[in-house]
């Protein structure tokens, strides 16, 4: 299969066409924050088996294809995950943006693009049976002990201080690309927009973007817009 088969036929590049559909939609002038799961990875049998896993060879040709497709008049900022998959991801992302001229900046790595708080083999046992949706939702209901993972409270207003507050330091029509992981996205879709995790789940190269518009937030989120409060704890 060619990289355009892969790009229009996968199932798991669905949502990735969808999120440039909806990229190339905001506001001219809108800096953008996109949330973004890193491309195809290599699999594992076992979650306790060593993660550090890397992109299989379709998820480098559509990280780069996806690269292609990004709307070539935004200049790119770009965090990731300390995960080698995920720094893998940029690079094939910023190759891809290059090749039809777009302008696009590597800044390193972000903590809260991995590090969600939680005691590593409380969280191993939490996900043992593939149940990620379950887990989130336990995390949503505050049904972990503090002393194993903090409060996804917490989690999102110490991410949202970091995240947020680098957007306000973008060049004009910016996208801050944050490259991470479906847990810390699936639960940040709730901790800052209040959207609970359903069965459409983050795939590869899935993710949401925002910007804030005129005192609220317009979110493109899965296949559509819709506009959101800003947090109240972020107004303080």
């Amino acid at each position: 299969m060619n990289i355009q088969n892969i790009w229009e036929e996968l199932d798991w590049t669905i949502h990735t066409r969808k999120l440039i559909e909806g990229l190339v939609k905001f506001p001219e002038n809108a800096k953008i924050i996109l949330l973004l799961r890193h491309s195809e990875k290599n699999e594992v049998k076992s979650v306790w088996e060593p993660q550090e896993l890397l992109l299989t060879p379709n998820g480098h040709q559509i990280a780069k294809r996806f690269g292609e497709k990004l709307p070539v008049e935004r200049p790119i900022r770009i965090f990731t995950s300390h995960a080698p998959r995920c720094q893998e991801t940029a690079e094939d992302i910023i190759e891809g943006f290059k090749i039809i001229g777009g302008k696009a900046e590597l800044k390193g790595t972000l903590d809260p693009l991995y590090n969600i708080g939680l005691d590593r083999n409380f969280f191993l046992k939490q996900i043992e049976d593939g149940d990620l949706i379950k887990y989130v939702q336990n995390w949503i209901t505050d049904a972990f002990p503090h002393d194993k993972a903090q409060s996804l409270s917490s989690y999102s207003i110490n991410s949202a201080k970091i995240i947020w507050n680098l957007i306000r330091e973008a060049p004009r029509n910016c996208i801050d690309l944050h490259i991470t992981h479906e847990i810390p996205i699936m639960g940040l879709r709730f901790g800052w927009f209040n959207l609970l995790p359903d069965e459409i789940w983050v795939n590869f190269l899935g993710g949401l973007a925002f910007s804030f518009q005129n005192g609220q937030i317009l979110l493109f989120d899965i296949d559509k817009f819709i506009t959101v409060e800003v947090p109240q704890w972020w107004k303080k």
